[in-house]
């Protein structure tokens, strides 16, 4: 009996941990969501005060916050472009990278460990770090703009950062380590046999890439799409930094919570973003499964 609590035993501590950072704040933050604005809470009357202050009751819980998400125009356009976003820089990262893995797993060459960690070394920094380093290179004053004025009179690329071509390249660099690695990873499991197989029966290099090696990889596709889609969608460091004249969702998040104090639409906001980050990466992750699960 002993024996068989030992396992519960060693993972009570993190049940409790996860309970407290996760569950409780994020059930909290639905319910925060429910709550009337400041300003329902001065036009409403059936709300009972409290240090002469208005408070809402359970009667007074509303929908209005999220689907304001949804009807807003302003909100609507910042959970558009959060999507465009995310889905682009998924797209890009998949497509940049898939190259790369397949260097580094079949391949050897000189400087291969020195590759891998440059490729990795955007993992190591912030939001903020990408976000200047982009100012840095396609600034007003950036590197690429100054040295192309000086060879062909021509500043290429100026203020091109705080653009959405900008935040777009600045993402992409961004997820390019998760990318790789989770390719790399993915393609060390591959059954090099097979594609000896279909070499032997004749099949030439792109009919084995495309009826072998594709459906192969194709899992490993689909969840580099979930992982590098779920954290676009939360990425802030970097649109804080460069956005000037249009926003994202995890932006307005925060504005809306330090700047604004309304912390109602912020947490039905951040619900929203959860719930469609989360449903996301687990239809693509499912959806790997089940059709391609030959290729796990």
């Amino acid at each position: 009996m002993r024996r068989q609590l030992v396992p519960f035993l060693l993972i009570f501590p993190l049940v409790i941990f996860f309970m407290a950072i996760l569950v409780y704040p994020f059930l909290n933050m639905i319910y925060q969501g429910f709550q009337p604005s400041q300003e329902m809470l001065e036009k409403g009357t059936a709300m009972h005060t409290a240090g002469g202050e208005k408070v809402a009751g359970w009667r007074d819980l509303t929908l209005s916050n999220y689907l304001s998400v949804f009807t807003d125009p302003y909100y609507r356009e910042t959970l558009a472009l959060s999507l465009l976003l995310s889905t682009v820089v998924s797209v890009i990262s998949i497509v940049l990278c898939m190259g790369p893995a397949w260097l580094l797993v079949r391949k050897e060459f000189v400087g291969k460990r020195i590759f891998r960690a440059l490729l990795t070394v955007p993992m190591a920094f912030s939001g903020i770090i990408i976000g200047f380093l982009a100012v840095i290179m396609i600034g007003r004053m950036g590197v690429i703009p100054v040295v192309t004025h000086l060879l062909f009179g021509i500043p290429v690329a100026e203020a091109l950062a705080y653009s959405i071509t900008g935040l777009v390249l600045a993402y992409v660099w961004f997820q390019i380590p998760r990318a790789t690695l989770n390719l790399e990873s993915a393609i060390r499991k591959f059954d090099w046999d097979l594609e000896s197989a279909a070499r032997s029966l004749g099949a030439s290099p792109w009919q084995t890439l495309w009826y072998v090696l594709i459906p192969l990889l194709t899992p490993a596709i689909v969840s580099t799409m979930a992982v590098t889609f779920a954290v676009s969608m939360g990425s802030f460091g970097v649109a804080l930094l460069l956005l000037k004249k249009a926003s994202v969702l995890p932006l307005e998040i925060y504005t809306a919570m330090y700047s604004n104090l309304a912390f109602e639409i912020s947490a039905a906001m951040s619900v929203v973003l959860a719930t469609i980050t989360l449903g996301v990466n687990y239809f693509l992750r499912r959806y790997g499964e089940k059709h391609y699960a030959f290729g796990s």
